[in-house]
């Protein structure tokens, strides 16, 4: 019988406190994110410009996570990885973090030809 009251109260524990699980995750997910940030390879990144005004970089793939820092239109971003869907992993002034790719473009350099 105190089994089976242990167990009831390990369950409703479980249901009460499984509201923020949810919290708990993302935070997890967040600290991961800031690790694989850290870890980036810088070797092969590419230029893009912001074409929106007031764009948070995020510290996580979704606008779910904190804005680590926003941007202005036509901030130049160094775009480390395109792996997740629709989030870059991108750097500005020393500061890594996620754009969402509609926010951004291909920075297009001048080129010429000699003849």
């Amino acid at each position: 019988m105190k089994n089976i009251f242990f167990l009831g109260l390990v369950l409703m524990s479980l249901v009460i406190f499984g509201s923020f699980d949810s919290d708990l995750t993302k935070k997890n997910v967040d600290i991961a994110s800031q690790l694989e940030l850290s870890q980036m390879d810088n070797d092969t990144t590419e230029l893009f410009i912001v074409i929106s005004d007031s764009v948070a970089m995020r510290s996580g793939p979704g606008s779910k996570f904190n804005a680590a820092k926003f941007l202005n239109k036509n901030a130049k971003v160094e775009v480390l990885s395109k792996e997740y869907d629709e989030w870059y992993i991108a750097k500005h002034e020393e500061v890594k973090g996620f754009i969402n790719k509609k926010h951004l473009k291909p920075l297009e350099l001048n080129t010429f030809t000699i003849d």
